[in-house]
C-alpha cells in the first residue's frame, strides 16, 4: 500500500511574487508621479528635468508651489529659431479632479506681461484649411483669465531691456468649450486707443456657425470715437460689419470675411453718415456729407486691388467765406493698388452749378513725384458762388498736368465773359519755371514771370507787373482801386536773402490817391540799403537806412492828417517820428509820437495821446518812456471809461522806475510803482513799490512784492493789500510759466454793494456784504485746486430809487478742480432772498492755450431757489406796487459747455400784485411754467382776486358781480429766441380796480402772438361793472409840445399789432367834470405796426347829467363816435335844463379837436336868451347890469374853450388883442372890467343899470405902446386912446373924440 501512495505536489509561488512585484512597482510610480505633482521639491525636479531636455530654448525661474496648483513662476521664456516668448509672473489655480470627467478646469490664469517675436520669412503663406469638426479631445473651462500686457517685439530682443508699446493691457476673459460650440468672453481689454469688450461663441461642427460682438470706446489722437464690431455666419464666409460713431458722424465698413481664401475679403462696402470736416479739424468748413463706395477685391493678399465706384454728397453746401464747403456731388470710379491709383469719371458739381470732370492717374517711380496724368475740365464756375468775396463769373477752361522722371507740368487756361487766366509752370533739369501766370479782367492785367532752382543756394526771381488793377472785382472785401506799379523779388533761399523793390505810378485806392517807390536789401533778420516811401491821400510814410546790425539806424516819419482815409475803421490825426536801431533781439531807438481825435475799434473814442520813448542799447542803455492819455470813452452815456491815463519809465535797461497812473469816470483808479531792470534774456526783475486802488475796491498794497516777467515766466512774490476799513487781500504765491499756473492767497473782509445808478460815483456804507475767500490752484501737467468765496458778515444793499435788503445770512461760492473735472457748488440764505442752492460739474481739458473747459465734455448741474415772500420785487419795480407770494425755481443743466442743455420750472403760490394809485389787486395767485434753452412754456397762471373795497355808488349790482372772486388765467408757451409763441389768457368778473372812487370789473379772452420784434394782441373784453369817478376839474399837466429833456421818450424798434374789442356792458358808470352819467357802447381798438391807434365804434351816454354853473343840465342826447385815431372822435351830445317854460340848453357836435357848440331851446328863442335860461332859469333884464355880467362870462365859459372861447375866437380874427367889457366913464383914466378877453382878469359889479357901461376894443403896437377904441353902451359918447407905458408906474394917455385930453398916469400897488 506504501507503493501504490501518490506524492504531494510541490506549490507554485512565482506568480504571487510576480503580482507581489507589479503592485509594488505600481505603488512606487504613484508615490513617484504624486510627489512630482503635489509637493514643491516635485515641481522642482520637473523644471529641472524640462530646462535640461530643451538644449537650453527653456528657462524657468521662480516657480513655486505645486503643479496641481496652485502655481506660481516668475519668469518662463522660450526661444526656438523662430520664435520668442518671455512670460512674466504666471500664477496657475485648476482642479485636477476633473481630469477625471475628461475636462480641463482653470479657475485662474494670471499673467503680468507675455513679450514674444517671431522671425521674419520668406516663405509663401498657405491658407489654412477648415477642419471638419473644432471639438477638443477634452472640455476645457476657464473661469478667468487676465494678462496685464502683451507687447511684440524685434527678433529677436533682449529680455534684459523694457518692453516696448504694448499691443494690449489689462486683459480679462473667460473661456468654455463643449461638444457643441465654443465661447469666449472678453470682460475688458485696454488697446493702446482705447478699452474695449466683447463675446465670441463659434460652433463645433461644421459649417461652424459664429456670432461676434465687440465695441471699442477708442480716443484717436484728439477725437473720442465708439467703434462696434459684428460678425456672424459659418466660418468660412463671415458676414462683418463695423460701425464708428462721432457725434453725430456714422460711418459702417461691411464685408465678407473668408478666413481659409487665399483672399479673404472680396467686396467692401462703406457708407459714411453725417460726416462733417469742421469736426475734426478746426480749420476746416463745415459740411453734412454722405459718402458710399462698394469696392471689388481681387488678386491675393501680396497685391490687392480695389475698384468700384465712389459717390460723395454734401446736403450743407455753401460759399467758403460762410465757413462751407462749396462741394455739391462727387462722382468717381476708383482703382486702387500698389503700382497705380486711377480716378476715372470724375464729376463734381459745386455750388454755383459750376462743374469739374475729368481723370487721373498716378503711379509710383523712381522719382519722388511719380508719373501722373491728369486732365480736368472745368465748366461754368462762378467764383462768387464758392467765395462771396470774389466776383460773379461763368468761367470754362482746361487744366492738365504731368509729371514723369525727367519733367513735370502744370498748365491751363480758364476764362468767362470778363476775366481770363494763364497759366504755365514746368520743372525740369533741377529749375521750377513760371513761364506764364497771367489774369486779365477788363482793363486790369497782372503778369508774373519768374524761376526758382532746386539746387545749389536755390536761388529764385519773381516779377509782377500791375497794370489798372482793381481788386474789387476779385475780392469782394478788397476796396476799388487802380493800382499801376510792378513789383521784383530775387535772391536765394538757402541762407535766405535777396533784394525787394517796388514803384507805384499814376495809382487810386478807393477814391485816394496812391503812389510809392522804395527798394531794400534782406539777408536774415537784417535789413539794408532801405529807401521807400509811401502816400495814400495824404497820409505819407517814410524809412531809410538799415536796421539789424549794431551800427545800424532806420529812420522812421509817419504824417497821417488823415487816418480815416486808410479804411481802417480808424479816424484821426496821428504823427511819428523816430530813429530805430539794434535787432528783433535787442530793439533800441527812439521816437515821438502823438494823436488827437482818435476814434478806434468798438466805438472807442480817444480825445488824445502823446508818446515819447528812449531805449539804448545794451543793459546799461538808458530808457525813457512817457505815454499818456486823455478822455477814452464809447458812444453809449455815462462816464468816460478812462478820464486820463499815464505810463512812464525812466532809468537804464537794467534798473528803472516804471509809474502807472489811471482814472476812470465811474471813479474807479489805480496808481502803482515798479522798480527793476531787464536782463540780456529780456526778463524783467524788480519790484512791486506801490499799488494803490481806488473806487468800489480801495486796496492799497502794504509792502513791496518781488515781481518778475518775461515770455517764459511771470511770477509776484507774497502781497498784501488792505482797505482802510480792515479789509484784506493776500497773494500768497503768483506763478506762471507756459503751460503751467500756481495761484495761492485768501481775503477777509473785503465790501461789496450793487448800485442801480452806475452814472453816480460808488458809496460805502454800512451793512454791506462783507467777503472773505481763499484759492489754491495748481495748474501744470494736472490740475488741482480749490477757489472759496464765502460771506463774513453783512448784507448784500441795492441802492437805488429804493434801497433793498435781501437779509443774507449765509453765501458760499465753491469750485474745486481735479484733473480733469471741475466741480462748482453754491449755496446762499437771506431773509428776502430765500435759499438758493446748485452744483455743477464739467470736463477741463489741456491744450496748446492751456487749461480750458473741454466744449466736448459732460456737463452737469442743478440748482434750486425757493423764495417765500417776494414782497421785495414790487418795492424794486416802483414804491407804488406792492407785491406777495412765494416762488421756487429748479434747474438742471446736461449736455456739454459748447452745447448746453437746460431745463426748469418755476412755480409760485399765493401770488398777489398791487397798485395802491390805480386801486389794482390781483390775489391767489399760481404759477407753472416749464422752461428750457429754446422755449418758455406757462402750464398755469391764475389769480383768484375776491373784491375788498365796494364802489361808492350804488347803482352797480355788486353782490352779484362778487358773490365769488375774479378769475384771471393765462397759459402758452414761447421761444426765447425770438419770442416766437402764443400766450391766451381769460378773466372772469376780475376787479382790478379796487376803490370807492374807481371800481371795475371785466371778463374777456385774448392771445398774444409773442415775437420781439412783432408781437400781436387779439383780445375781447367786457365790462361787467364799474364806477369810475374823477375830480370835477382836471389835474394840472404838461402841454404836449413840451419835452424834459433826459426824460425823451424812447422808440420802440417792436412792430406791435394789435385788435381788441371792448364792450362797455350794461353797468358802468362815470362821474367826472361834473357828468354823472351809465356808458354803454362797443369798440374795436386797432393798431398795426408803425401806425397810431384807432378806434371804431361808439360810447353812448345812458341817462344821466351835466353840472355846470351851479345847474343841473339832463343829458338827453350822448354819443361819441370812433371811427380812426382813438384822439379825434365825433361829438353828437344834448345837454338840456328841464322844467322851465323855455327848456334851453347846448348841442355839441364836430369832433374832439374842432367842436362845433351852440344852444338850442324848447321853444326856440335869441341866444341871449337861451342862455339866461340856462344859467338863471330865466330870461335876462335888459335893463340891468347884474344879468349881463352873470351871461357873459358864462357865454365865454359855455361857448368857449381854453384862450377866451368864442370871445377870443372873434378878437383873433378882427386882429384885435381885447374886447372887454368895463364899467365907467368915457373920461375917466381907467375903469374896471367886468368882462374881458385881455385885461386884469374878470369881475362882476352888481350895479344896477348899464348906464355906466363901455365896450373896449384895444391893439398892442408895442411892448409900450397900445391904441385903443372905446364907445359907451348908454349913449353915442365915444373917444380913440392912445397909452404909452414909460416906466413900470409911470404912463402917459391921450384921448381923443368926445373928451381930448393928454394925461399922466402914476399907479402904485400895494401887496
Amino acid at each position: 500500500m506504501a507503493a501504490d501512495a501518490q506524492p504531494t505536489p510541490k506549490r507554485r509561488r512565482w506568480p504571487w511574487a510576480v503580482l507581489g512585484g507589479l503592485v509594488l512597482l505600481l505603488g512606487a510610480v504613484l508615490a513617484v508621479l504624486g510627489w512630482l505633482l503635489t509637493t514643491s521639491s516635485g515641481l522642482e525636479r520637473l523644471v529641472r528635468t524640462a530646462v535640461d531636455y530643451s538644449d537650453g530654448q527653456l528657462r524657468i525661474e521662480g516657480a513655486e508651489g505645486r503643479l496641481t496648483g496652485p502655481l506660481q513662476i516668475r519668469r518662463l521664456s522660450l526661444t526656438t529659431p523662430t520664435l520668442q516668448l518671455q512670460l512674466d509672473a504666471l500664477a496657475l489655480d485648476w482642479s485636477p479632479a476633473a481630469l477625471f470627467e475628461r475636462r480641463v478646469h482653470i479657475h485662474s490664469l494670471s499673467l503680468d506681461s507675455v513679450r514674444f517675436a517671431t522671425a521674419p520669412s520668406d516663405a509663401p503663406g498657405e491658407s489654412p484649411a477648415l477642419p471638419d469638426s473644432l471639438a477638443l479631445p477634452v472640455a476645457v473651462q476657464v473661469d478667468r483669465l487676465t494678462l496685464g500686457r502683451l507687447a511684440q517685439e524685434a527678433f529677436p530682443f533682449d529680455p534684459a531691456t523694457p518692453a516696448g508699446t504694448p499691443l494690449i493691457d489689462t486683459l480679462a476673459l473667460s473661456l468654455t468649450t463643449g461638444a457643441e460650440v465654443h465661447r469666449l468672453v472678453l470682460d475688458s481689454v485696454g488697446t493702446p486707443v482705447g478699452p474695449a469688450k466683447g463675446e465670441l461663441s463659434l460652433g463645433v461642427a461644421a459649417p461652424h456657425p459664429t456670432q461676434l460682438t465687440a465695441t471699442l470706446a477708442g480716443q484717436f489722437g484728439e477725437y473720442a470715437m465708439d467703434v462696434a464690431l459684428v460678425a456672424h455666419g459659418p466660418l468660412a464666409a463671415l458676414d462683418t460689419t463695423a460701425t464708428v460713431t462721432r457725434e453725430a458722424t456714422e460711418v459702417v465698413v461691411a464685408t465678407q470675411l473668408k478666413p481659409f481664401e487665399v483672399m479673404p475679403v472680396d467686396r467692401i462696402a462703406l457708407t459714411g453718415e453725417r460726416i462733417n470736416p469742421a469736426q475734426w479739424a478746426a480749420s476746416a468748413p463745415t459740411a453734412l456729407m454722405r459718402v458710399e463706395s462698394t469696392l471689388t477685391v481681387t488678386g491675393d493678399m501680396t497685391a490687392p486691388q480695389l475698384s468700384g465706384p465712389l459717390s460723395v454728397s454734401n446736403a450743407d453746401s455753401g460759399a467758403w467765406d460762410t465757413g462751407k464747403l462749396p462741394l455739391q456731388q462727387l462722382d468717381a470710379q476708383l482703382q486702387l493698388s500698389a503700382a497705380q491709383v486711377m480716378v476715372s469719371d470724375l464729376r463734381a458739381r459745386l455750388a454755383g452749378k459750376g462743374s469739374i470732370t475729368g481723370a487721373i492717374d498716378w503711379a509710383p517711380s523712381d522719382d519722388p513725384a511719380g508719373l501722373l496724368n491728369a486732365k480736368l475740365a472745368l465748366a461754368d464756375i462762378n467764383l462768387h458762388a464758392l467765395d462771396a468775396r470774389l466776383p460773379d463769373s461763368r468761367m470754362k477752361g482746361q487744366l492738365d498736368a504731368a509729371a514723369s522722371a525727367g519733367k513735370q507740368t502744370l498748365s491751363g487756361t480758364l476764362s468767362d465773359p470778363r476775366l481770363q487766366a494763364t497759366l504755365a509752370v514746368n520743372h525740369a533739369d533741377d529749375r521750377v519755371t513760371i513761364e506764364t501766370l497771367a489774369l486779365k479782367r477788363d482793363k486790369s492785367r497782372v503778369v508774373a514771370t519768374g524761376h526758382l532752382n532746386t539746387t545749389g543756394v536755390q536761388t529764385f526771381e519773381v516779377d509782377l507787373k500791375l497794370t489798372a488793377l482793381d481788386p474789387k472785382p476779385l475780392w469782394a472785401d478788397a476796396p476799388p482801386a487802380t493800382i499801376n506799379g510792378d513789383l521784383k523779388v530775387a535772391g536765394q533761399l538757402d541762407d535766405l536773402q535777396g533784394r525787394v523793390s517796388y514803384r507805384l505810378i499814376d495809382s487810386v485806392l478807393d477814391g485816394k490817391p496812391l503812389a510809392g517807390e522804395g527798394a531794400l536789401r534782406w539777408r536774415g533778420e537784417r535789413l539794408s540799403e532801405v529807401a521807400a516811401w509811401l502816400r495814400l491821400a495824404g497820409n505819407r510814410v517814410d524809412a531809410t537806412g538799415a536796421w539789424g546790425a549794431k551800427a545800424d539806424v532806420l529812420d522812421v516819419r509817419v504824417n497821417a492828417p488823415e487816418l480815416a482815409a486808410l479804411g481802417l475803421d480808424v479816424s484821426g490825426v496821428a504823427r511819428l517820428d523816430g530813429q530805430i536801431s539794434g535787432g528783433l533781439k535787442t530793439p533800441a531807438g527812439r521816437f515821438t509820437a502823438s494823436a488827437e481825435k482818435l476814434r478806434l475799434p468798438g466805438e472807442l473814442r480817444l480825445q488824445s495821446l502823446t508818446a515819447d520813448v528812449s531805449l539804448g542799447e545794451g543793459l546799461d542803455g538808458p530808457i525813457s518812456l512817457a505815454i499818456g492819455g486823455q478822455d477814452l470813452r464809447t458812444q453809449a452815456k455815462g462816464p468816460a471809461l478812462l478820464e486820463r491815463f499815464a505810463l512812464t519809465a525812466d532809468g537804464r535797461r537794467q534798473q528803472h522806475v516804471i509809474e502807472l497812473s489811471a482814472a476812470a469816470g465811474s471813479g474807479e483808479a489805480i496808481d502803482a510803482r515798479l522798480r527793476g531792470g531787464l536782463s540780456e534774456s529780456m526778463a524783467w526783475r524788480g519790484t512791486v513799490e506801490a499799488l494803490a486802488l481806488a473806487g468800489r475796491l480801495p486796496l492799497k498794497l502794504t509792502a513791496p512784492a518781488a515781481l518778475e516777467a518775461s515770455d517764459k515766466r511771470v511770477r509776484l512774490s507774497r502781497a498784501a493789500l488792505r482797505t482802510d476799513d480792515g479789509g484784506q487781500l493776500v497773494l500768497e504765491q503768483t506763478d506762471w510759466t507756459p503751460g503751467a499756473v500756481v495761484a495761492k492767497g485768501h481775503m477777509s473782509g473785503l465790501l461789496l454793494g450793487l448800485e442801480t445808478r452806475p452814472d453816480q460815483p460808488p458809496k460805502r456804507g454800512q451793512g454791506e456784504l462783507q467777503l472773505g475767500g481763499d484759492w489754491d490752484v495748481q495748474l501744470g501737467e494736472t490740475a488741482r485746486g480749490t477757489v472759496h468765496v464765502f460771506r463774513e458778515s453783512g448784507d448784500l444793499v441795492l441802492t437805488g430809487d429804493t434801497v433793498l435788503r435781501f437779509g443774507l445770512t449765509e453765501l458760499d461760492v465753491l469750485a474745486n478742480i481735479d484733473n480733469t473735472q471741475l466741480a462748482l457748488s453754491l449755496n446762499a440764505k437771506g431773509d428776502t432772498l430765500g435759499t438758493l442752492a446748485g452744483s455743477a460739474t464739467a470736463r477741463l481739458k489741456k491744450g496748446a492755450a492751456g487749461w480750458q473747459l473741454d466744449g466736448q465734455g459732460p456737463l452737469l448741474g442743478s440748482a434750486v431757489l425757493d423764495i417765500p415772500a417776494i414782497g421785495w420785487f414790487g418795492a424794486l419795480v416802483s414804491p407804488a406796487v406792492r407785491t406777495d407770494g412765494k416762488l421756487r425755481t429748479e434747474f438742471s443743466l446736461s449736455g456739454t459747455p459748447d452745447a448746453p442743455v437746460g431745463v426748469g420750472r418755476v412755480t409760485g403760490d399765493d401770488l398777489a400784485i398791487g397798485i395802491a394809485d390805480e386801486g389794482l389787486r390781483l390775489s391767489g395767485g399760481k404759477l407753472i411754467a416749464d422752461f428750457d434753452a429754446n422755449q418758455l412754456r406757462i402750464d398755469t397762471l391764475s389769480f383768484a382776486s375776491p373784491s375788498r373795497v365796494a364802489p361808492r355808488d350804488r347803482r352797480i349790482n355788486y353782490a352779484s358781480l362778487t358773490k365769488t372772486p375774479g378769475q384771471l388765467t393765462a397759459s402758452g408757451a414761447m421761444s426765447l429766441k425770438d419770442g416766437d409763441g402764443q400766450i391766451r389768457f381769460e378773466a372772469d368778473r376780475l376787479p382790478i380796480f379796487q376803490r370807492a372812487d374807481r371800481w371795475l370789473a371785466v371778463s374777456g379772452t385774448g392771445k398774444i402772438e409773442t415775437r420781439w420784434d412783432a408781437p400781436s394782441l387779439e383780445a375781447s373784453f367786457r365790462a361787467d361793472g364799474g364806477y369810475l369817478e374823477f375830480a370835477k376839474s382836471p389835474a394840472p399837466s404838461l402841454s404836449d409840445d413840451v419835452v424834459i429833456l433826459g426824460d425823451e421818450p424812447s422808440v420802440s424798434n417792436r412792430a406791435l399789432q394789435a385788435r381788441v374789442e371792448v364792450d362797455l356792458g350794461e353797468q358802468l358808470y362815470l362821474s367826472a367834470l361834473g357828468l354823472d352819467t351809465r356808458l354803454a357802447g362797443k369798440l374795436l381798438l386797432q393798431v398795426q405796426a408803425g401806425d397810431a391807434l384807432r378806434a371804431t365804434g361808439t360810447v353812448k351816454t345812458v341817462g344821466g347829467s351835466f353840472e355846470g354853473y351851479g345847474q343841473k343840465l339832463n343829458i338827453t342826447r350822448g354819443q361819441v363816435n370812433f371811427i380812426g385815431p382813438l384822439d379825434n372822435p365825433g361829438l353828437d351830445v344834448l345837454a338840456v335844463r328841464s322844467g322851465l317854460e323855455v327848456e334851453a340848453g347846448m348841442s355839441i357836435t364836430g369832433t374832439v379837436r374842432r367842436p362845433h357848440i351852440q344852444l338850442v331851446s324848447t321853444p326856440d328863442v335869441p341866444d341871449a336868451e337861451k342862455l339866461g335860461w340856462i344859467v338863471l332859469g330865466r330870461k335876462p333884464d335888459e335893463s340891468g347890469g347884474a344879468d349881463l355880467a352873470l351871461l357873459l362870462p358864462a357865454a365865454q365859459a359855455l361857448l368857449g374853450g381854453p384862450g377866451g372861447g368864442v370871445t377870443r375866437e372873434l378878437a383873433s380874427g378882427l386882429g384885435l388883442d381885447e374886447i372887454s367889457l368895463g364899467q365907467g366913464e368915457l373920461n375917466s383914466v381907467s375903469r374896471g372890467a367886468t368882462s374881458s378877453v385881455v385885461g386884469g382878469g374878470s369881475r362882476i359889479d352888481s350895479g344896477a343899470t348899464t348906464s355906466g357901461r363901455v365896450l373896449t376894443l384895444g391893439k398892442r403896437l408895442s411892448a409900450t405902446t397900445t391904441i385903443s377904441f372905446e364907445q359907451s353902451l348908454s349913449g353915442v359918447a365915444q373917444i380913440v386912446k392912445l397909452t404909452h407905458q414909460l416906466t413900470r408906474s409911470l404912463s402917459v394917455v391921450g384921448r381923443a373924440g368926445t373928451d381930448n385930453a393928454v394925461d399922466l398916469q402914476w399907479s402904485m400897488s400895494f401887496r
